[in-house]
């Protein structure tokens, strides 16, 4: 995928007049940036077989999304493993809530790590963000929470976005 606002991370006579500009301005600095590579979005038919404890994760192909449901108590973790990255990045999952209930969706690289949730209100579209700092395989551990199981996420997909140097 083409990198969004490339014009951003120009450099040189390629750079927008305004950046230029703002560049030749005293006390006014813009870092040389490049990008390190391109994004690439990963649709959940890409992803490897979740592990899940509580509820269920099934792919539905026809849509290539993976349909969550938490167990009876509302809970559900589960984790795609060996994410190739190829260097610092953010990775993005996609989501979906349809269910009439706000639930929260939390993205670790570990699994006792404490990572930001995520609240995604009755049938909205929510992105849970994961920072990774270096290039290898990555595990995403997700943590679903809902007040009933009366819940219904789809999970897109993920996006890896490499981080401009």
């Amino acid at each position: 995928l083409p990198i969004p606002l490339s014009y951003m991370h120009a450099t040189g006579a390629s750079a927008p007049l305004a950046l230029r500009v703002w560049k030749g301005l005293p006390g006014c600095r813009i870092p040389e940036m490049e990008p390190r590579g391109a994004r690439h979005v990963l649709p959940a038919s890409m992803l490897p077989e979740p592990e899940v404890q509580g509820g269920t994760a099934k792919l539905m192909s026809g849509r290539d999304a993976y349909s969550l449901h938490p167990g009876h108590d509302g809970k559900m973790d589960f984790v795609f493993r060996g994410i190739e990255v190829a260097g610092a990045a953010n990775i993005a999952a996609y989501t979906q809530n349809f269910g009439p209930e706000h639930v929260t969706l939390s993205l670790a690289a570990t699994e006792g790590e404490v990572a930001r949730r995520n609240m995604l209100p009755p049938e909205s579209h929510v992105q849970c963000d994961l920072f990774v700092a270096e290039a290898g395989k990555v595990d995403l551990h997700f943590k679903l929470r809902a007040a009933s199981p009366l819940v219904s996420v789809f999970l897109r997909g993920v996006e890896i976005i490499p981080m401009a140097e």
